[in-house]
């Protein structure tokens, strides 16, 4: 079933404001994007923890459900997720228990030997 409205030209004066303010934004939002997918896609424990983060909703989890849970914030999560901020350890242990994840140790195969603090 479609429902069709003519606008009156208040209307349609205020959707067009309205389409060109979101067309203003839009090349913003695809830098944030961007810089989202660099982040996630980084062969980090972080990296590992955003796609974690971007999955919860094959997971079943959504973002309000994640938020509450894990007693974070957008404001916190955000710069995180693009790669621009950090999360303390106590929130990302939240995260890990909300999300079911595990960490697992591997060996590093580093042939160099391990850096040592020079006497001041």
């Amino acid at each position: 079933m479609n429902i069709v409205k003519t606008l009156t030209p208040q209307e349609r004066a205020e959707w067009e404001r309205q389409v060109a303010e979101v067309e203003g934004e839009w090349p913003e939002l695809e830098k944030r994007f961007d810089l989202a997918d660099a982040a996630a896609a980084e062969e980090s424990f972080s990296g590992e923890l955003r796609r974690a983060i971007h999955g919860t909703l094959q997971q079943g989890i959504s973002l309000p459900r994640l938020f509450r849970e894990a007693q974070v914030d957008w404001p916190t999560l955000d710069p995180f997720l693009h790669g621009e901020g950090e999360l303390s350890s106590a929130v990302i242990d939240r995260l890990v228990k909300v999300l079911g994840l595990h960490l697992q140790a591997t060996p590093v195969t580093n042939s160099s030997p391990p850096a040592t603090a020079s006497p001041v």
